[in-house]
């Protein structure tokens, strides 16, 4: 695959068929490819995107640990905002 780009809107890597660019003579994935004449195009995200490659390794303990945390503050924000009705309270700000 041959790098196209980088595209900041999306956070992401765009990749291109290097035979429909002319890289190349012959690619054994040809038969794989698709058959508009742009070519297979492939995103990839880049290593320091931290929502998907996080400091803390997903299957460890710690990792559950901080999402037993974070799913208690969620539902402790649910109770107050929803179940005591905290969301519906209407507040009149200065010109009112």
């Amino acid at each position: 695959m041959v790098n196209w780009g980088f595209q900041n809107d999306c956070c992401r890597i765009k990749w291109r068929c290097p035979l429909v660019l002319g890289k190349v003579d012959f690619c054994s994935c040809k038969d794989k490819c698709s058959t508009s004449n742009y070519g297979r195009t492939v995103y990839t995200k880049p290593s320091w995107d931290l929502r998907i490659f996080t400091p803390v390794s997903r299957s460890s303990a710690v990792w559950k640990q901080e999402m037993k945390n974070r799913t208690s503050v969620e539902r402790l924000n649910k109770n107050i905002l929803v179940d005591y009705g905290l969301e519906k309270a209407r507040a009149k700000g200065k010109n009112a």
